[in-house]
């Protein structure tokens, strides 16, 4: 019976040891400290009895695309993410994953047509057949009618060329008048 006893025991702390295993492979938390030069971050993860917070190892971030197409989204602290450890174990294996939005950090769009990108007041917003960049007031629209920028001014190699420009040398008639001033 001791022997049985002691099985028991045995396969008890192996479920134990799985059930904490498995619940360590997704842990939802925010970025807590940022190392940009190295692309890591530390994530809380949690907080001890008496408040301080529990950390990750420095741990890499995912980017949303690296090859043909590359982006570069760095990391802020405050971030939402969550920690992914395949073998539900903490360490160099695991990556820290973006999360879902939050009230603290909305989406930048309720769009169900549009790809949008924010980067504080800059927004980019990409429909089918439209590319739109806004900030600040100003918007440039790029879509199958052609260009439309609404709002500051249009310059070219340092001359206005927006709805309020001038020209020099105008001639009645059909003359052509000279550059922007």
């Amino acid at each position: 019976m001791a022997l049985l006893e002691q099985e028991i025991r045995r396969l008890h702390r192996k479920i134990n040891q799985t059930e904490r295993r498995l619940a360590s492979t997704k842990l939802k938390g925010e970025a807590a400290e940022v190392d940009a030069d190295r692309r890591r971050c530390r994530v809380k993860i949690g907080a001890t009895a008496a408040g301080k917070p529990v950390l990750s190892p420095w741990i890499a971030w995912r980017e949303p695309a690296n090859g043909f197409l590359a982006t570069h989204t760095p990391m802020r602290v405050g971030d939402l993410v969550t920690v992914e450890s395949p073998s539900g174990t903490l360490g160099s294996a695991s990556i820290a994953v973006r999360d879902a939005y939050s009230g603290a950090q909305p989406a930048p769009s309720a769009a169900a047509d549009a790809v949008v990108e924010k980067v504080g007041a800059l927004v980019i917003a990409r429909t089918d057949g439209a590319v739109e960049i806004a900030s600040g007031g100003v918007s440039v629209r790029i879509d199958g009618a052609g260009l439309t920028v609404t709002g500051g001014d249009v310059s070219h190699n340092g001359k206005s060329i927006g709805a309020e420009h001038k020209h020099g040398k105008v001639m009645g008639g059909d003359s052509t008048s000279g550059p922007p001033v």
